[in-house]
């Protein structure tokens, strides 16, 4: 990759920290060797909006695009090589910060994707001492003032204590010996719905996100080409999603299904896999909604059927709702069937897929569409669904 009209500043190969045989960089190119699909190598740039990134890749033509188109399209593949705009934080946190003057005021400007409510920005102080400090959080396109009433987990559980190979499990890093809420609990909350995190698929604009979030690559021959565009599952391939955008906790997920006939064993529609809790939803050989709720070794496995089946050749709408204490299916708007569920957590890295992977299915086949995931629990209805002004 060659930088005219801009520097890079930083450049990390995740997992590898600074130091990786498999990325070269200076202030105007970086090359990378082939890498697993999750040793993503990021790069942050100081641009102009004219300036050009021109990729090469062995055996392909080169591939040139402006910042403002990379910021505007957020996701542009080439090749075998997958390009996107990301939070600024993928390639900052922990790095060297920007000297800032004693006095007066600095400005900084971020290229950015479509604007949301749900943009968050902080900013990360560190002292000459090395002392660490972070600013409140701030959602400048969102309404602070409108608050919406959610479940929060109380627990002493965190990154070091249950991310598995590079934490410390059972490591204590507390100094009291009694901790009050070691047992997780939950906690009513009111939190800004802007706060919300959320993206809504279509599928008439191939893999783009209607929020501006989670634009993702689907192959063409996985979507309908008739404008009103559709998912196309066969049973033999599925869309694996970006990584850290599956809700852990409190979730909303919902979709347009249509499956096809014939099946022999239950098929895979939403699958999680990771260290991370969430929800993963299957398509029984009845025709019936699954869920299964679990998580890393720490959290239980808990399973929830529906009652009524989902037509073959038909579409209808799926609602799951965890709010972390029940777990509930609707089917085309009406609650179907619900179970409680004990507070549990785990946390760590979480990669889903659409149209299949949970152990013992089959791949999904048949049609979805209007795809939502929300981090946050709304029944049907509720005004504060996020993705309600594109589904209505």
């Amino acid at each position: 990759l060659r930088l005219e009209g801009g520097v890079i500043s930083d450049a990390i190969c995740m997992f590898n920290e600074r130091d990786s045989d498999a990325l070269r960089w200076d202030a105007h190119s970086a090359a990378a060797a082939a890498r697993p699909g999750w040793e993503v190598v990021a790069l942050q740039c100081k641009v102009s909006p004219d300036a050009i990134f021109e990729l090469s890749t062995h055996g392909q033509e080169k591939f040139i695009m402006t910042a403002s188109e990379l910021a505007e399209t957020q996701r542009v593949s080439h090749a075998d090589i997958l390009i996107q705009s990301w939070s600024a934080d993928l390639v900052t946190q922990n790095k060297s910060g920007t000297p800032l003057p004693s006095s007066g005021e600095s400005a900084l400007a971020i290229y950015a994707g479509s604007e949301s409510p749900s943009d968050s920005f902080y900013v990360r102080y560190v002292s000459e001492s090395g002392k660490v400090a972070y600013s409140d959080v701030v959602f400048p396109l969102g309404s602070p003032d409108e608050l919406v009433a959610s479940n929060v987990l109380l627990t002493s559980i965190s990154l070091e204590t249950t991310s598995g190979a590079s934490g410390e499990p059972g490591k204590k890093e507390f100094l009291s010996e009694h901790v009050p809420f070691n047992s997780p609990t939950l906690q009513r909350v009111a939190i800004p719905v802007s706060s919300i995190r959320a993206a809504h698929w279509n599928f008439d604009n191939g893999g783009q996100d209607s929020t501006g979030n989670v634009s993702v690559r689907i192959p063409e021959k996985m979507l309908s080409g008739d404008g009103n565009g559709v998912l196309l599952l066969d049973g033999t391939d599925r869309i694996k999603m970006p990584v850290r955008t599956w809700p852990i906790g409190s979730s909303t997920v919902e979709f347009l299904i249509k499956p096809e006939g014939g099946r022999e064993k239950p098929q895979s529609i939403l699958y999680r896999v990771g260290w991370s809790d969430g929800i993963n939803v299957n398509l029984l050989e009845d025709g019936r909604v699954e869920v299964v709720r679990n998580g890393s070794s720490a959290v239980g496995t808990y399973i929830l059927k529906s009652v009524s089946t989902v037509p073959d050749g038909e579409w209808s709408r799926v609602r799951v709702v965890n709010d972390l204490k029940t777990v509930s299916i609707y089917i085309d708007g009406e609650l179907d069937s619900s179970m409680p569920l004990p507070p549990e957590r785990s946390y760590g890295n979480s990669t889903w897929f659409i149209g299949g992977g949970y152990p013992g299915c089959d791949y999904f086949v048949g049609e979805l569409d209007d795809l939502t995931v929300s981090g946050g629990h709304f029944v049907p209805g509720d005004p504060y669904f996020p993705i309600s002004e594109f589904i209505q």
